[in-house]
């Protein structure tokens, strides 16, 4: 794979998900907060934020669920296109010995994916 092609596949994985997160970083910041803005965590995630608001927050968080679910969805559902077409590839191939190495490469792949998700 040369160096075009990986750039193309990491812009490709990347650039979904910046559109989302400065949509939604921008927006909760853009609240009103109430008594003190100290979160107690070393990470300034959106719950913790979310518990500062003084304002109503519910089509803040149905956005952030639907943004989430998008960018989680679509990968998942591209990879289980992907590795139906590889297993129906793999069960064209002749021989049993054949079929076996590329299913054990790709059970190992396969498992790395699942427990990703």
């Amino acid at each position: 794979m040369n160096q075009g092609t990986r750039a193309k596949l990491a812009a490709a994985s990347w650039f979904p998900g910046f559109p989302v997160a400065t949509v939604q970083t921008t927006w909760l910041f853009s609240f009103p907060f109430c008594a003190t803005n100290k979160v107690n965590h070393f990470f300034c995630d959106s719950p913790p934020v979310l518990r500062l608001v003084c304002a109503d927050t519910a089509r803040f968080e149905v956005y952030a669920i639907v943004g989430t679910i998008l960018v989680v969805m679509i990968p998942c559902l591209l990879i289980l296109c992907s590795y139906t077409r590889i297993a129906a590839s793999i069960l064209k191939i002749p021989s049993a010995k054949g079929k076996h190495k590329a299913f054990s490469t790709c059970s190992s792949h396969l498992l790395v994916v699942s427990l990703f998700y």
